[in-house]
């Protein structure tokens, strides 16, 4: 009788190896992090939803004002395959900074879309809450990847499981009903619904697209006067029915320009005007023609108005005696002047710089004034 060869392998190494080519077939090829955006697209009456990570939040937190991202981890091919048609899907990315956190933003910061009612107006912002508020949403949010990670542990690897998207049939006990609620929501863990709604005939025009907004929430708090403030919008996804989507990051947000009624405010553009005629100017030269020869048309309302814009109450005394004259005229003929100004105020007790003056008396003579 033939003694059988020894291989030099142990019973117990086949049964291993049998068990890692298993687990191989089944390994979570479905990457998740806390602080991934995770896109989430369902149909009613669909047979599978279908979940595709975006990458970090900080890659869209700090892209660069009105750079665009075409999110080619959203497979088009993956999309129609998942879904009929486009038409009547519901879709939303959203983000939680939960343990393991990313260090440059508070735990509980919240990454949420905002769904545009009209593609052409930008939705309103969401709120930021305390900590323990967003933290009910953001363990929801959290839960989303974590429930994809753990369907896909289990299925085979192919088109419909890979490292960026798996599609999660409505039969399966890791089905996301239960984890968003009925109203998208977060079960009623979140402010409001995040879900957008393609048009029912969104599939029949290439040109449509349904947009959302993408807002930064980090935790509000009374003490630093963040509570309940709109959060940072980040930017805006589209998506489209070819079932391609992209982002494209806000604009920097230019502030309004500063009430400055005249380009003169605050500047000494007419420094003295002539208490005679022949009298002296104490201003520069250049200065003393440009002004005393566009003030000769401005009248006596005029010149209290460029007055008034001077940032110093001193002057105003000093126009109560301001007479106007011109050199060419004979001695004597003076111009129409104001020597006495009603109710003078300083700028810093009326901002209206440009406040209509009431009538002022006009002096022929020279008078002493007030002052």
């Amino acid at each position: 009788m033939k003694t059988p060869k020894a291989t030099g392998r142990a019973p117990w190494a086949s049964a291993a190896l049998m068990a890692v080519t298993t687990a191989s077939l089944h390994a979570a090829p479905f990457v998740y992090a806390p602080g991934d955006l995770v896109l989430t697209l369902r149909q009613s009456g669909a047979a599978s939803d279908l979940v595709v990570n975006l990458g970090p939040a900080t890659a869209f937190s700090t892209l660069a004002a009105g750079s665009t991202l075409a999110l080619a981890r959203v497979d088009p091919a993956l999309v129609t395959a998942t879904f009929p048609s486009l038409n009547g899907l519901t879709w939303h990315v959203a983000g939680a900074n939960r343990p393991p956190l990313i260090d440059v933003f508070p735990i509980q910061t919240l990454w949420v879309t905002a769904p545009r009612l009209d593609p052409g107006e930008p939705a309103t912002p969401w709120l930021r809450k305390g900590q323990s508020v967003q933290g009910n949403a953001g363990s929801q949010i959290d839960a989303v990847g974590k429930t994809a990670a753990s369907y896909s542990s289990l299925a085979p690897a192919g088109p419909g499981n890979t490292a960026t998207a798996v599609a999660i049939p409505l039969t399966s006990p890791f089905t996301l009903g239960p984890v968003l609620g009925p109203s998208t929501d977060f079960v009623a863990n979140f402010q409001g619904s995040v879900a957008q709604l393609t048009a029912e005939d969104f599939d029949a025009d290439p040109g449509n697209v349904s947009r959302a907004d993408l807002f930064e929430l980090l935790p509000g708090s009374t003490a630093a006067g963040t509570l309940n403030k709109p959060g940072r919008a980040l930017g805006v996804f589209e998506f489209r029915p070819d079932g391609t989507l992209s982002f494209t990051a806000a604009t920097a947000e230019v502030p309004p320009p500063a009430n400055r009624r005249h380009p003169t405010r605050g500047r000494h553009v007419v420094h003295h005007l002539p208490q005679r005629c022949g009298g002296h100017v104490p201003a520069p030269q250049h200065q003393r023609r440009r002004a005393f020869h566009a003030d000769l048309g401005m009248g006596c309302r005029g010149i209290l108005r460029r007055q008034w814009r001077q940032p110093h109450p001193a002057r105003l005394q000093r126009l109560r005696r301001t007479v106007l004259c011109h050199r060419s005229r004979p001695l004597g003929a003076f111009l129409p002047c104001c020597s006495k100004v009603q109710n003078p105020i300083s700028h810093h007790e009326d901002p209206s710089f440009d406040r209509p003056v009431g009538p002022v008396p006009c002096h022929r003579h020279v008078g002493a004034g007030p002052g």
